[in-house]
């Protein structure tokens, strides 16, 4: 009977470190689980912030649009093709400063909506959108405006309809992300 107790002591001698190995094992697999759904949060804030900034931009034109509502052909342009480019006009007028005219008031809000487009007129580091192109197209009194920015995950294509991403001067890689919105600038 000793000797029966003896190899049943023995055999059971090394399953005690092999039970605390699979359970290491386990804790580490979920630490790494947890690590990549920290890190994929992050990303999926980060789209969904640069998603934001860019309804946010797209409402405060629309806003600018309607509080000029008579000079709204002046608020067309379209960055790819060079019909107007907002950082390279040769408006220079500040119409904070000084009174400006309904169509000068458009090129100066055109100018200071790209400049937000870009990060450039807050304070803060991380506002604007990470390589935008903006288009917007006046028809009437109908205003779409597009902005396409580079993003981190991946999308699969150009959405249908979308103009102001199809042909951009910049690499158009998967992670280009698209948003397009219109309105109805109605009558004076």
């Amino acid at each position: 009977m000793r000797l029966r107790q003896e190899r049943w002591h023995c055999a059971q001698m090394g399953t005690g470190l092999i039970e605390v190995l699979v359970a290491l094992l386990l804790i580490s697999m979920a630490a790494i689980g947890l690590g990549n759904i920290q890190i994929s949060a992050g990303h999926i804030a980060l789209e969904a912030e640069q998603r934001r900034e860019a309804v946010v931009l797209i409402s405060d034109l629309f806003e600018r649009m309607r509080g000029n509502r008579q000079a709204l052909p002046h608020y067309h342009f379209h960055e790819k093709t060079g019909e107007r480019t907002i950082e390279t006009s040769l408006f220079t007028r500040d119409c904070s400063a000084q009174p400006c005219d309904p169509e000068q008031m458009a090129h100066w809000d055109l100018q200071q909506w790209s400049r937000s487009l870009n990060g450039g007129v807050t304070a803060d580091a991380e506002a604007g959108l990470n390589r935008p192109i903006a288009c917007v197209t006046v028809i009437d009194r109908e205003v779409v405006v597009e902005i396409a920015w580079q993003g981190l995950g991946e999308w699969d294509r150009t959405p249908d309809g979308a103009t102001c991403d199809a042909d951009a001067p910049i690499d158009v890689s998967k992670s280009r992300h698209y948003l397009r919105l219109a309105s109805w600038v109605g009558a004076k």
